[in-house]
């Protein structure tokens, strides 16, 4: 391999694992620690009807996923390139997010705040079929492992540089439910930022 081809292929690759980077905030953010508890606490009637709702919401995503994610990894496989599809995730991602700053206790809320949460989730998991098909165009099957780990370890960077945004912006004086509202919409920023690098960087695989 000559030395600009390993310098591409190492720049495909950290592009690669960029993606998990770019999508843990959401995980870790709106799906786990900051924004569930301002739903429970304040969008909903009471802390037992949040939760009830919030788990409800997250099992019916978890089964639509089910359904979509071999058709999704088909239409992929079919098409070859990756980047219209993750471009399209990445812009109903970026959506339905930054819906959720309007997320407020008034009637109606309840039931759009689930389902831009929703509809989030299940775009950015797609988005992860996508990039994890693009595997073997970047790197070699006794790469994939340490590649994968490269992911996981961004990823979680990723979620504690997120969270000390989160922190500094709740000792700063701001009210936890703007910090909610605001670093839950600036998840789809982030997560926009930090996808580009894959969406150039990568090889895409033919049709």
């Amino acid at each position: 391999m000559s030395p600009v081809s390993a310098e591409t292929a190492r720049r495909g690759q950290l592009s690669w694992a960029l993606a998990d980077f770019a999508r843990e905030p959401f995980f870790s953010f709106v799906l786990s620690l900051a924004f569930p508890p301002f739903f429970v606490g304040t969008l909903a009637a009471d802390p037992i009807q949040g939760t009830t709702l919030w788990g409800y919401s997250l099992s019916a995503t978890s089964f639509a996923l089910i359904l979509l994610a071999p058709l999704a990894g088909a239409l992929a496989d079919a098409t070859g390139t990756r980047r219209p599809w993750i471009i399209a995730m990445l812009i109903i991602v970026l959506a339905a997010v930054a819906s959720l700053w309007f997320a407020t206790a008034r009637p109606g809320f309840i039931v759009w705040t689930l389902l831009s949460v929703a509809v989030a989730q299940l775009a950015i998991e797609l988005s992860r079929i996508y990039t994890d098909s693009l595997i073997p165009s970047v790197a070699r099957p006794d790469e994939t492992g340490r590649l994968s780990a490269l992911g996981v370890g961004l990823g979680f960077a990723a979620s504690i540089l997120f969270l000390g945004l989160g922190y500094l912006a709740s000792t700063s004086g701001c009210e936890d439910a703007t910090v909610a509202r605001a670093l839950s919409s600036g998840s789809g920023i982030w997560l926009a930022l930090f996808m580009l690098p894959c969406l150039f960087f990568c090889p895409q695989p033919p049709t």
